[in-house]
């Protein structure tokens, strides 16, 4: 499975065709909600399926849209979603990030999910989340999450050692880290006041 963000290019029989806005992935589905428009931009988990992809699950989507009736299961919003506040440490949530070269040059970015580890201002220091088999993981360069699910991930992963800061506005947390979690990979954010770690109006 992959999370990506898509643009949606036409109204197919109650269904709506998309294609993926940062890499070559498309696909038809029926997303179950209304309001859609040609045009609009959703980040979705998607599935392989031959040549074609399937939206398993909805994670962001326009504002002016709104959930149809009949909503399908594979689109439906985690049951434990957050009201959208400022993150905190210890939050999970998706930003693209650029990734460099073992040379040193830029690369593409990717949506990705990470994890909070303090709010300055209109910033925040994030750490990247990867999969269990991932380079970082192989490479023992990250700490493997013992609840992934609370995190709001689908699947094992791992939290990256290597410190990122993004601007703090974005989409609203997909899911925390559990208390055993946070003690292993946020020890330093226990530390701290909460006003530290929160932030700042």
């Amino acid at each position: 499975m992959e999370i990506i963000e898509i643009e949606l290019t036409e109204p197919a029989d109650g269904r709506w065709a998309w294609r993926a806005t940062q890499v070559r992935r498309h696909g038809t589905d029926r997303l179950g909600l209304d309001g859609l428009a040609r045009g609009d931009r959703l980040v979705v988990e998607v599935r392989s399926h031959g040549l074609s992809w399937t939206v398993q699950r909805m994670l962001r989507h326009p504002t002016h849209v709104r959930a149809a009736t009949s909503r399908p299961r594979a689109c439906a919003p985690r049951a434990a979603a957050r009201p959208a506040t400022a993150p905190v440490a210890g939050d999970v949530l998706l930003r693209r990030v650029r990734f460099s070269s073992d040379n040193g040059e830029d690369r593409a970015s990717k949506l990705r999910p990470c994890v909070v580890v303090e709010v300055v201002g209109h910033e925040m220091r994030v750490r990247p989340i990867h999969g269990s088999n991932s380079f970082i993981r192989r490479e023992g360069m990250g700490r493997r999450l013992v609840d992934w699910a609370a995190a709001g991930l689908r699947k094992p992963s791992v939290v990256s050692a290597t410190d990122l800061w993004v601007p703090v506005s974005g989409p609203r947390p997909i899911g925390r880290l559990g208390n055993a979690d946070r003690r292993r990979i946020l020890p330093e954010a226990e530390d701290r006041p909460a006003a530290a770690v929160t932030a700042v109006a």
